[in-house]
């Protein structure tokens, strides 16, 4: 639906459709020789809606401003699954297999529930919950649970187009709001040691924090004596069990180091995705160019009937509450592109460039 009045418009439009008969592997016995074979089953309904507002702000003989703003909402459900299948269908049943873990991180679809789902392990918790820990460390559940999908409730656009003269210039913003996005970067670099951690916004805790502090001597023959001033260690936050069974705040010291290990996922096999799992809500300064259409008056002993020169910067700011990673990407696993997860992704890039357009 499109309405317009004045300077001002809105298109509108609705949809709901689903799609049949996905192609899917299904498991069979190994005694076939094989571990599964391909079907056709199930189904996945999409629900959405899209939204534009348009206008000139500002119109005038010397400045125009139009915006525009583009908001897009889907959810995928998926609505049956195939004949045999029980409990959710594993689309990746393990994302990185080959990682020492046992219980990793998966990638299911349950039916009624939304596409992507990401089940794994997590942190057990009292009621309030708080992180239980025992011997100062957090406990891991034995169980995996699922805990949301990487689906996005809205993306989101808004275009700035300002023109005065022979100059233009396009500002755009766009982004998503929800979603999840499980980082398996910012695990291995917490478990290395490669981040201060200084912006995790569940663990209040820094890389620096607990250290073992050593004062230094020299004996005689000048070689140096390192005593131990401070043992150091850090204090998680949540509860424990006292002596008589009762959950008591947490008030065990145990080495930094250990601790990232088992916060971040069981020592080094990082089944835990509860503490690398984030609200993946991104804002980006997409793109700013800026243009100079020359008079053409200026071209009138060339061959040229136009010339334009623009400088276009692309990927210019980022806002999001994700550390460590961009959130605006994915991976790839079993030949499926993976929404919602990543694993030691390049960093995303800044760019500048020039452009030139002749009208000949």
């Amino acid at each position: 639906a499109r309405f317009a009045k004045g300077r001002f418009g809105v298109d509108f439009a609705l949809y709901d459709m689903t799609t049949q008969d996905q192609i899917i592997y299904l498991p069979v016995a190994s005694s076939t020789g094989r571990t599964s074979r391909l079907a056709n089953g199930g189904a996945i309904r999409n629900t959405g809606m899209e939204l534009q507002l348009y206008g000139d702000i500002v119109k005038s003989n010397s400045f125009t401003w139009n915006s525009r703003i583009n908001v897009g909402a889907n959810r995928a459900v998926v609505t049956e699954l195939p004949d045999g299948v029980s409990g959710g269908y594993p689309i990746v049943a393990s994302m990185f297999p080959n990682d020492g873990g046992t219980a990793g991180l998966e990638y299911v679809a349950v039916e009624g529930e939304l596409l992507g789902l990401l089940k794994g392990l997590t942190f057990e918790r009292d009621a309030d919950g708080n992180i239980i820990h025992q011997d100062g460390y957090p406990v891991v559940s034995d169980e995996k649970s699922i805990i949301g999908s990487y689906q996005p409730k809205a993306r989101v656009g808004w275009m700035n187009s300002f023109s005065s003269g022979n100059w233009r210039a396009d500002i755009l913003f766009d982004g998503q709001i929800g979603g999840l996005i499980y980082s398996r970067s910012h695990t291995l670099h917490n478990t290395a040691g490669n981040l201060v951690n200084d912006n995790d916004p569940y663990l209040d805790m820094n890389a620096i924090d607990g250290r073992m502090i050593y004062d230094v001597s020299y004996d005689a023959s000048g070689n140096p004596v390192y005593n131990l001033a401070d043992a150091g260690g850090v204090v998680g936050d949540g509860v424990m069990y006292d002596s008589d069974g009762n959950l008591v705040e947490n008030t065990v010291s145990v080495p930094l180091r250990d601790y990232y290990y088992k916060y971040y996922g069981n020592v080094w096999r990082r089944d835990n995705i509860e503490p690398s799992t984030f609200d993946a809500s991104y804002l980006k300064l997409r793109q700013v160019s800026i243009a100079y259409n020359f008079p053409k008056e200026k071209l009138k002993n060339t061959a040229l009937k136009g010339l334009s020169v623009s400088f276009i910067g692309r990927n210019l700011l980022l806002f999001t509450k994700v550390p460590t990673i961009d959130p605006e990407t994915y991976s790839i696993r079993n030949g499926l592109f993976i929404n919602g997860y990543e694993s030691t992704s390049m960093p995303s890039l800044r760019s500048f460039g020039f452009s030139v357009n002749a009208n000949l």
